[in-house]
């Protein structure tokens, strides 16, 4: 009998020694697998943030942003904008001043103060829309493509005390489209052009 009864406590002893070791093992395992679960969550999280962030960011250039409001209360057609201005990352600020604005056209002026009238000193270059009528002068200019397959119209620049705005032109709905940059060379004209968006 006594025999009988060490050999249970070994037996049982041997069980509960087992169960302890499992469980820890157990335990451990789930101790090491979570915070590289956790950890690996958020890695991507703070990969796809700043992704996010990107897209909220405003279409046109900012400079427009002040006089938007105007142009489409007043504007019986398209209004289109470019989101880039070539030249313009400097320190000075761009400013976009209403020099006209009709249901039928639109002028606005690149300078850099907000009063700027279109003088040489402050200009940087401009921007226009204006209806297409049967009475609107035909386009001249050297031929190039827009990016969308658009022909449009690139006028050089003319230099003597001070130089006038290279400007490329085109029609798109009906409606004739210019941007000009003061002394601007044809592939900024191009990105510029290729960058206009309806705001």
């Amino acid at each position: 009998m006594i025999s009988y009864l060490k050999q249970y406590t070994v037996i049982w002893g041997f069980l509960l020694l087992a169960s302890a070791t499992i469980s820890t093992h157990t335990a451990n395992a789930s101790v090491v697998k979570t915070p590289k679960s956790q950890n690996f969550k958020l890695e991507k999280l703070v990969q796809i943030q700043p992704q996010t962030t990107k897209v909220a960011k405003t279409k046109i250039h900012p400079s427009f942003l002040p006089i938007l409001p105007k142009l489409k209360s007043i504007s019986k057609f398209p209004i289109l904008l470019p989101r880039i201005i070539p030249g313009s990352e400097g320190e000075n600020k761009l400013y976009a001043v209403i020099e006209t604005a009709t249901a039928n056209k639109y002028g606005i002026i690149l300078g850099f103060t907000s009063d700027c009238g279109g003088g040489n000193a402050c200009r940087f270059g401009d921007i226009s829309a204006k209806t297409v009528t049967k009475t609107t002068p035909r386009l001249l200019g050297k031929t190039v493509k827009l990016a969308n397959g658009i022909t449009a119209y690139f006028i050089d620049a003319k230099c003597g005390a001070n130089c006038s705005d290279s400007t490329l032109t085109w029609q798109f709905k009906g409606v004739r489209y210019t941007a000009g940059i003061k002394a601007g060379k044809l592939r900024d004209l191009l990105q510029m052009a290729n960058s206009f968006i309806a705001p």
